[in-house]
C-alpha cells in the first residue's frame, strides 16, 4: 500500500491545475511529506510550499547513518540552505515556510 507521501505528486497534478513546470524537489523520501500546500501570487502559476522544519527533520534522519558529523541536523541545515533554498527555478521556485511563533529559538 502506498503512503500518502508517496503519491502526493500525482494527487497534486491530478487535483490542482498545476503546470508541467511545477518544481518538485528530490528525493521524494525527504521532500514529499513536507509539502504542505500550494501558493498563489496574482496571475502566476501556483508553486509548491514546503515545511522547512519537516524537510530538515527528514534530511537529518537520512544523513544520520551516513555522516561523520556530530550533528546531522546541523549538516541538514547547511545542505538545505546552500543547495536547495538558494536554487532558482524562475516563477516555479517552491517556497519554504518557517512559522512565526512567540517562542525563542
Amino acid at each position: 500500500m502506498k503512503s500518502p507521501a508517496s503519491d502526493i505528486r500525482t494527487r497534486i497534478i491530478e487535483m490542482y491545475d498545476v503546470p508541467d513546470e511545477t518544481v518538485f524537489f528530490d528525493p521524494p523520501s525527504i521532500f514529499d511529506d513536507a509539502i504542505i500546500g500550494l501558493g498563489y501570487r496574482g496571475q502566476r502559476d501556483p508553486v509548491l510550499i514546503y515545511d522547512r522544519q519537516r524537510v530538515l527533520e527528514n534530511m537529518a534522519r537520512e544523513f544520520a547513518p551516513d555522516t561523520s558529523a556530530d550533528d546531522p541536523m546541523e549538516e541538514a541545515i547547511e545542505f538545505l540552505e546552500y543547495n536547495t533554498m538558494r536554487s532558482e527555478h524562475g516563477e516555479h521556485t517552491p517556497i519554504f515556510v518557517v512559522p512565526i511563533t512567540d517562542e525563542e529559538d
